[in-house]
């Protein structure tokens, strides 16, 4: 039952991103498709992974996954290439954020990796990990392998206009986890994620000339902790305008934040805890955030961190709001009836740099499955059943030989009687096999 359950979600996900990229990612009834040049993906890029210690078999969950996603390309250390909308090779160039379930969540007396996690999040990192400059963490060739890391982007061939940030959040959980109270001694948290910490003092550190906002997006794996008069996850007006919204009621309230919690054995942790969240929110000031592992859209506000925003605006907010929507799963089994994927776009208003997104949806399989083509396999299967019975002609609607027929029809169990078992059987296949044959070619040429 599992391997059935992993195959049609390998499907699924690859039939999706084929999609995705044949018609655009941001393609819908009424805008043009559109390429992305860049995607980033928020960690948990499979469940187990953080589980191998051999690289053989390690190696092989990767290949598998790779090959749901064709043509992405993972960016360590230059996206010269994307950011040029004249140039593309093919291939789909990517960003990768660490979840829980690729490197672990490290351990709280030393901030390094669990035994238990140690090699599979080695791995991980030397594969997959862009490569920085130690002393600023912007990419570089020749760098070192880093969950940190700071793009510098240029909208219009301009100078730098925004700025992509990349954060390790397991990094931010083993700061202050559940169970342990306020932060007292702050050397300690920090030494702890010391070179997430060095990464976000850096970028406090740094400022834009005034009247020249440069906007981050942040994106971490793990969503931030709101405060209390923060705690829903559909915003209204937002909701009206891009229809969606959150499933889960684990809030026990539609619509209700993301709950703090995590197991005894410390594998995840739902937020980020306030403290630590207020550190990184009051240090970068970010414009938006991108998060994921909750696996359900959740778009929440953060009030009272860019205090002295300038005139960057994100779509739908104000200057001084700091947006954080956390990112469906693209997976049909993570607990979500509809899957889904934000498209984020940079843009340029004269010279003030502007930010705009759109949560967007996938179709929602099992209720396909469901509501379209169990009930429309019910049907088929009743007409090849009944029909004959109904049938006061000749000619049957179904390719059936005249010697076959019988010499009566007043109801199904004549029919049935006057003919051998075997032949019933051989006539309902035959039958059954010229109503699916062209669905089935249909369907098999779409599984490319």
């Amino acid at each position: 039952m599992k391997a059935l359950v992993s195959a049609f979600s390998d499907q699924y996900l690859r039939k999706v991103w084929l999609a995705m990229t044949r018609q655009g990612l941001g393609a819908s009834l009424w805008r043009r498709p559109r390429r992305a040049d860049l995607v980033v993906l928020l960690g948990d890029l499979t469940d187990r992974g953080r589980w191998y210690d051999s690289y053989t078999d390690w190696n092989q969950l990767q290949l598998r996954w790779m090959s749901l996603f064709r043509n992405l390309r993972v960016m360590r250390y230059s996206l010269h290439s994307p950011l040029r909308p004249d140039v593309h090779d093919g291939s789909w160039p990517a960003l990768i954020v660490p979840g829980n379930h690729d490197i672990g969540i490290p351990a709280y007396e030393t901030g390094k990796p669990s035994t238990l996690n140690e090699l599979a999040a080695g791995w991980f990192q030397h594969d997959y990990a862009p490569l920085v400059d130690d002393d600023d963490y912007v990419l570089k060739t020749n760098g070192t392998a880093s969950w940190n890391a700071r793009i510098p982007i240029s909208v219009n061939h301009r100078s730098t206009t925004h700025e992509l940030v990349l954060l390790n959040a397991m990094d931010l959980v083993t700061m202050q986890p559940l169970g342990h109270g306020p932060i007292e001694n702050w050397d300690s948290a920090k030494e702890r994620a010391l070179t997430t910490t060095k990464m976000i003092d850096l970028l406090g550190s740094v400022r834009p000339p005034a009247g020249q906002d440069v906007p981050r997006i942040l994106f971490s794996h793990v969503p931030f902790e709101r405060r209390a008069n923060e705690h829903l996850c559909d915003v209204p007006s937002r909701s009206a305008v891009h229809g969606v919204r959150r499933e889960s009621q684990r809030a026990r309230v539609p619509g209700g934040d993301i709950l703090q919690g995590g197991d005894l054995e410390r594998t995840y942790q739902n937020l980020v805890h306030i403290n630590v969240s207020d550190y990184v929110l009051d240090t970068i000031q970010p414009a938006v955030i991108f998060s994921g592992d909750d696996h359900d859209h959740c778009e929440a506000i953060h009030r009272g961190y860019r205090k002295n925003a300038s005139g960057t605006v994100v779509t739908g907010f104000q200057a001084t709001d700091i947006p954080e929507l956390t990112v469906k799963s693209m997976s049909m089994v993570e607990g979500v009836k509809r899957p889904g994927y934000a498209w984020l776009q940079l843009q340029m208003n004269g010279d003030v740099p502007s930010v705009d997104y759109t949560p967007c949806l996938l179709p929602n399989q099992i209720a396909l499955w469901l509501q379209v083509y169990l009930p429309l396999f019910v049907l088929t299967l009743a007409f090849v059943l009944f029909a004959p019975a109904f049938i006061r002609s000749n000619q049957s609607l179904l390719p059936i030989h005249q010697n076959q027929l019988p010499t009566k029809r007043r109801n199904l169990n004549l029919f049935v009687r006057t003919s051998s078992m075997g032949a019933f059987l051989r006539r309902l296949g035959r039958d059954i096999g010229h109503i699916a044959i062209f669905p089935l070619l249909l369907w098999l040429f779409l599984q490319r």
